[in-house]
């Protein structure tokens, strides 16, 4: 992916994947099971840099607010992790 995204092709991404990242939300196997196949592919990947370092502390976020052991951070801020990790994992 050598194009660099626009600020506006960016929130456009973000919030075409907020309804997809309720619904996983709402069902807590496919959640688990997204959550999983992400890992894999992360497993899967050579190294890449800084880059990509962040997205097992996004995955950490979203598990354990799905298990109600973080709830602090905002369901807006939650929505918009997950459907940055639904775009990872299936981009467009």
């Amino acid at each position: 992916m050598s194009e660099n995204l626009s600020e506006e092709q960016v929130k456009e991404a973000l919030e075409s994947g907020y309804a997809q990242s309720e619904a996983l939300l709402n069902d807590k196997d496919e959640l688990d099971d997204f959550l999983y196949r992400l890992e894999q592919k992360i497993k899967e990947m050579p190294l890449v840099g800084k880059k990509f370092t962040m997205i097992p502390v996004m995955i950490s976020l979203v598990k354990n607010y799905a298990q109600g052991k973080y709830t602090t951070v905002p369901y807006g801020t939650i929505l918009a992790v997950l459907s940055a990790l639904i775009y990872f994992l299936y981009p467009n």
